[in-house]
């Protein structure tokens, strides 16, 4: 159980730190474009990777990080 925990904890880490860089990567994108059309598309796309994908694996490295801290 320890390993299968750990194993969740070290993947949502990464797909955390993965999301931020691409979150980052839009970013300097939306500052390139000049229509505002497109930049608003560009926010859109930001707020559900935010919502769809950043907070539930922030849960799941949340709660990994809380069940190794009981397994010690």
């Amino acid at each position: 159980m320890y390993i299968f925990a750990l194993t969740l904890h070290v993947i949502a880490v990464m797909l955390v730190i993965g999301t931020l860089f691409v979150q980052s990567l839009s970013v300097v994108f939306r500052l390139r474009l000049s229509n505002q059309v497109q930049i608003e598309g560009i926010q859109f796309v930001q707020r559900r990777v935010h919502r769809l994908i950043y907070y539930p694996v922030l849960a799941v490295a949340t709660a990994g990080y809380t069940q190794r801290s009981h397994f010690c």
